[in-house]
């Protein structure tokens, strides 16, 4: 059986909540477009909007997007026990260097 890809409208975050109009304006658009709401996570690490994008972009060329969706669906939504373990929360990576001199021109 062929899992038939449902419409779907990505809205990617930043680096702040959303505001209170902005989240009624996606939850209009999926109304409007008749696509189910859903909150989901590509990571525990925050990243890129281009690299988030790629992700979703890449995931539909190898064909893992229908496949992960077929996933969710079945099974709710739900995040799957031990998903949240799987890697660690690293802590940031911090360069310092000291310029001893500096010219500016």
């Amino acid at each position: 059986k062929t899992f038939i890809v449902p419409r779907i409208l990505v809205v990617l975050g930043g680096v702040r909540d959303l505001a209170e109009h902005e989240e009624t304006a996606v939850s209009e658009s999926c109304q409007r477009l008749r696509i189910e709401q859903r909150l989901v996570s590509v990571g525990h690490v925050p990243e890129l909007t281009s690299k988030c994008i790629k992700i979703v972009e890449a995931a539909a060329n190898v064909g893992f997007l229908p496949c992960a969706l077929e996933t969710c669906i079945k099974t709710g939504w739900q995040v799957q026990e031990g998903d949240d373990q799987l890697h660690p929360p690293r802590m940031p990576l911090h360069v310092v260097y000291e310029i001893k001199q500096l010219s500016l021109r």
